[in-house]
């Protein structure tokens, strides 16, 4: 969807909820570069880095304010299976 959306590649887009990085590995795959995962489990992350696609991983809580991240640093947002956890 966020391909069809966009008719550049060279956008800055947040893989929010990232999890093992699948959805990041399929974008880098349709020319996205400039990926940035983001998600509560530094173990999912590590996961997720293995796939050489992202540039920066961050662990953060979605459920609370993400310091770590400017409102304008992004031109594209995914969430992929990110529902809530308990």
């Amino acid at each position: 969807v966020l391909a069809r959306s966009l008719t550049r590649r060279d956008v800055r887009v947040l893989d929010a909820g990232a999890g093992t990085g699948a959805a990041g590995a399929e974008l880098a795959k349709l020319g996205f570069r400039d990926l940035t995962a983001l998600d509560l489990s530094s173990d999912m992350l590590e996961r997720a880095a293995e796939k050489n696609v992202y540039r920066r991983l961050l662990t953060a809580d979605l459920s609370l304010p993400v310091d770590a991240l400017q409102s304008d640093h992004f031109d594209a947002a995914i969430l992929v299976g990110v529902f809530s956890y308990g």
